[in-house]
């Protein structure tokens, strides 16, 4: 894949704020064609086809974010991740919530919304059900965004699904809060200056201040990084 002289070539997961800072940037981000989900964006990214790979990807044993699933793929090298925000995930349920879904153990024999093999949500909505004992039920819509899920439920394709609040609002749908999860970029050190322009906008009031007017989402950390543990 060929980019743009100057632009960061990025990959990885789905988030409705990335597309607003992606939207702010401008040229200067160039979206990879294939690498959608934390797993294929990380493998783009160790295949030097990316500079840096958006991921949410909970480790339940040691409870960090990212720095174990980071570490993995790229086979051990040193690897830095860029904090962007903290963002809600929950369960999407149609206005009224008319099955009277409270938490994950209420989804056993739903219709389900599932996004795609190797994202994040998709890891984390099978590793909730297999903590709550619950068979996974099968896909009654595979969908490509958050917004996607969202939808799907509110439109009746399916009974429920994972995504972040902010969709579930957009559809006038009901959230049911699960948890708060990191969303970070991971990048090789020798690329991390890539990364200016596209943290320079971050940083700004205009951006901070349309993210922040997006439901489930948390700036304070945007900007911090460290080498991957």
């Amino acid at each position: 894949m060929s980019a743009t002289v100057g632009t960061v070539r990025l990959s990885g997961s789905d988030d409705p704020a990335l597309d607003l800072l992606q939207a702010a940037v401008g040229p200067a981000v160039e979206r990879a064609e294939g690498g959608r989900g934390s797993v294929a964006g990380l493998g783009l990214l160790a295949q030097g086809v990316v500079d840096a790979a958006a991921v949410h990807l909970g480790d339940a044993r040691t409870g960090r974010s990212n720095d174990f699933f980071v570490r993995r793929v790229l086979g051990g090298e040193p690897a830095m991740l860029v904090h962007l925000w903290s963002r809600e995930q929950g369960i999407v349920v149609p206005k009224g919530n008319p099955m009277g879904i409270r938490d994950v153990t209420d989804l056993a024999g739903t219709r389900l919304a599932w996004r795609p093999p190797g994202t994040g949500s998709r890891l984390l909505l099978t590793r909730l059900l297999r903590d709550a004992g619950v068979e996974p039920p099968p896909e009654a819509e595979q969908c490509d965004s958050h917004l996607g899920v969202a939808v799907a439920v509110a439109t009746g394709a399916a009974d429920a699904g994972l995504a972040v609040r902010s969709v579930a609002e957009s559809v006038d749908a009901e959230f049911l809060p699960v948890e708060w999860e990191d969303f970070e970029l991971a990048v090789e050190p020798e690329s991390m200056g890539l990364l200016a322009p596209l943290l320079d906008v971050l940083a700004s009031t205009a951006v901070q201040d349309r993210v922040s007017s997006l439901s489930g989402y948390d700036l304070r950390c945007s900007g911090d990084f460290r080498i991957a543990a």
